[in-house]
């Protein structure tokens, strides 16, 4: 739904501040029943790379290639080292938002999660799960060579090393 007097549009429910000349489209995606009422043809174009599976972003440093800018971004950032997200509190800086917000958690002294077995809280949700397979006894981590199982994957590197000769 437009709203030409606030500058916005609905897409999926949520309204989004678009700029420019606003062009009423409505539009549907062929794969899906969901409708785009858009501003440019450009929002169908990017949803229906969901069904294409046309990569438009193509790393320089590497074979990769991505979907969304956000990920080609962040890819990007693995090649380069840059951390554009530093903490405030001390002088450690990360590569995206979200492990930005993580890490504050441990500033702030938050655990919010849980292990329900013994009741050792964690900062982030995969060491919880990392720390669950203690209690369950998983071991998903399957060496390709002889099929011994682990825990997490650097006790399967470290193991692997031993195969190629890099360890006794």
């Amino acid at each position: 739904r437009k709203n030409m007097a606030e500058g916005k549009v609905s897409l999926g429910g949520e309204a989004v501040q678009m700029s420019g000349v606003w062009q009423s489209l409505q539009t549907k995606c062929l794969q899906m029943s969901n409708r785009f009422h858009i501003c440019i043809s450009f929002h169908l174009q990017v949803h229906q790379s969901v069904h294409t599976g046309v990569r438009t972003f193509l790393c320089p440093y590497c074979p990769l290639t991505f979907k969304w800018s956000s990920h080609y971004q962040y890819h990007l950032r693995q090649h380069t080292g840059e951390c554009p997200y530093p903490c405030d509190t001390c002088p450690k800086a990360f590569k995206n938002s979200s492990s930005l917000r993580r890490h504050k958690n441990v500033h702030l002294g938050l655990k919010p999660y849980t292990c329900s077995v013994c009741n050792k809280s964690f900062t982030q949700s995969t060491n919880l799960r990392q720390h669950m397979r203690i209690h369950t006894g998983e071991r998903p981590y399957v060496c390709k060579e002889c099929g011994k199982s682990f825990k997490n994957t650097s006790c399967l590197r470290r193991h692997s090393q031993m195969h190629s000769g890099l360890r006794p």
